[in-house]
């Protein structure tokens, strides 16, 4: 059993794939620690979001995911395979509208040695 997975959330405005300075810089500082604590990885996936009433909603979801993907390599997060998928909220879900719906979401999913983790003392 592995550890738990790592997540990262990149959000963006209204109908724009380019990642803000501040967040580029949050996700540098995020991928160092991962890196430093973690230097087993098992896969990274990134999944970029858009709202249904965005324009272009599902080119747009792929660029985010794009985007996103590219700054996780840039920040050397290359060690694991990643998969790269977006997704467009549905109309009929509220949620999809939320700023949860304009994001991308990064998850590493952590490697232990010899595929397994310390289990907890009984």
């Amino acid at each position: 059993m592995n550890r738990p997975a790592q997540y990262f959330s990149v959000p963006f405005e209204k109908d724009r794939f380019e990642i803000s300075a501040e967040h580029v810089a949050r996700f540098h500082t995020w991928a160092s620690e991962m890196l430093a604590k973690y230097p087993l990885q098992e896969w990274l996936s990134i999944s970029g979001d858009a709202m249904p009433i965005e324009g272009g909603p599902e080119a747009l979801a792929r660029r985010r995911a794009i985007e996103t993907a590219k700054l996780a390599l840039d920040s050397g997060l290359s060690i694991a395979p990643i998969e790269i998928k977006s997704e467009v909220g549905s109309v009929g879900n509220p949620v999809s509208y939320g700023s949860e719906g304009r994001s991308a979401f990064v998850q590493l999913s952590i490697g232990c040695p010899n595929s397994c983790c310390e289990k907890p003392a009984n």
